[in-house]
């Protein structure tokens, strides 16, 4: 009767430090005065079993402005992008129904509507697949009118 016990405080032990060494895709940052060109994954160890979320916030009142140059290296299955993509919103909640872009299928530029973008991505290999963003920030107003 002593062994199991011990047998469950050995597979909590095991358990415990296996997931403590589980390193999250989700990363946060803030975005300053200048344009900035990451590539992701940037942590290639990470836990890639789900989707990974990047959440980019402006300073001040800043949108922020996303260019996505190349996505060769998402690849496609076939013709669709459910192994690799990437995908944006105004908002979290708003990812679940993005457009999910991958080699072959270029988003278009975007801006944001308020000082904060989120980035979906979702990798099957982070050794072979990897993605850049041209991130901009500008508190210029995309849309205005103007009466004569």
């Amino acid at each position: 009767m002593l062994h199991l016990p011990l047998v469950l405080l050995v597979w909590v032990s095991l358990y415990s430090v296996t997931r403590s060494q589980t390193v999250s895709c989700d990363e946060k940052s803030e975005l300053r005065d200048t344009a900035q060109s990451p590539t992701f994954p940037s942590n290639k160890a990470a836990d890639f079993t789900k989707p990974c979320l990047l959440t980019f916030v402006a300073q001040n009142d800043d949108r922020i402005k996303l260019v996505f140059p190349d996505l060769q290296k998402m690849a496609k299955n076939g013709t669709s992008c459910s192994d690799n993509y990437v995908k944006f919103a105004n908002e979290q909640a708003g990812l679940t129904s993005a457009t999910s872009y991958c080699d072959g299928i270029l988003p278009p530029p975007f801006v944001s509507q308020g000082n904060t973008v989120f980035i979906q991505y979702k990798i099957q290999n982070s050794s072979v697949n990897s993605f850049a963003v041209q991130l901009t920030p500008s508190n210029v107003i995309v849309n205005f009118t103007l009466h004569v």
